[in-house]
């Protein structure tokens, strides 16, 4: 009886296909632990510019601070800014779009 048990003709043909499906395991694992890591530091690098990018920004709204404090007219004058005749403002003309001039388009 225990000859029958350990002679088994397919033995070799599990063996491989087990080693062929451990392998298939092995080397998805490895690319996914490849790509965690390439998105953890790409991640931080980001981070890094960010911080470089808000630092930027910081200094430059303390500068735009400093110097819309000693804004004169003296300073404007010696910069070349000229008094106008006439004061303009810009201004965005808005749209109406509603519902029912949509409608009445369409019919």
């Amino acid at each position: 009886m225990t000859d029958q048990i350990l002679h088994f003709p397919y033995k070799k043909h599990i063996v491989s296909a087990l080693a062929i499906v451990l392998t298939i395991f092995v080397v998805t694992y490895g690319i996914f632990l490849q790509n965690t890591v390439d998105a953890v530091v790409t991640r931080s690098n980001v981070e890094n510019e960010i911080a470089d990018i808000r630092s930027d920004i910081g200094s430059a709204e303390q500068t735009f601070g400093t110097h819309v404090g000693s804004a004169t007219l003296t300073k404007a004058d010696t910069l070349g800014f000229q008094q106008t005749e006439t004061t303009r403002f810009l201004t965005r003309t808005i749209e109406s779009y509603t519902f029912a001039s949509a409608n009445a388009q369409n019919q």
